[in-house]
């Protein structure tokens, strides 16, 4: 009896991985894209951006962390280094896949308030009434 995948075989005969071809993309590249959005929020007057949950998180950190009911994000300041918020209990998995912008990390646990997280780091970054850029 046939197989419904049975034609795959002949299909994929002599295909092979070209992942080891691709170049990953490195912290000078992830430099560059943050030097660029700054570049650009001076322009607009924006004092920074909120990225979390879209592929505008992933352009500037490295990470896909796709949107769910636990915040994590990513603060890209006009000025300074970026800070991201995650849960605790997801810190350990959070550092080991993100590739830039997680030198500075805030958790919160799970009976925290983490937008209320989010306006203290907003604060500390001297931007509590500044001009904030929303991804997607």
């Amino acid at each position: 009896m046939k197989n419904r995948f049975d034609h795959l075989e002949k299909v994929l005969e002599g295909v092979t991985s070209r992942i080891d071809d691709v170049e990953k993309i490195d912290r000078n590249e992830f430099e560059a894209r943050h030097e660029k959005a700054r570049k650009l929020m001076a322009e607009h007057g924006i004092d920074a951006l909120f990225l979390s949950g879209s592929t505008d998180l992933l352009y500037f950190s490295g990470i896909k962390a796709p949107a769910h009911d636990r915040l994590f994000a990513l603060f890209l300041p006009k000025k300074g280094e970026p800070i991201a918020i995650c849960p605790r209990f997801e810190l350990d998995n959070i550092l080991e896949r993100m590739v830039y912008g997680g030198n500075t990390m805030r958790t919160w646990e799970e009976y925290q308030d983490p937008f209320a997280l989010s306006a203290t780091i907003l604060k500390d970054m001297g931007l509590a009434n500044g001009s904030i850029g929303v991804d997607e």
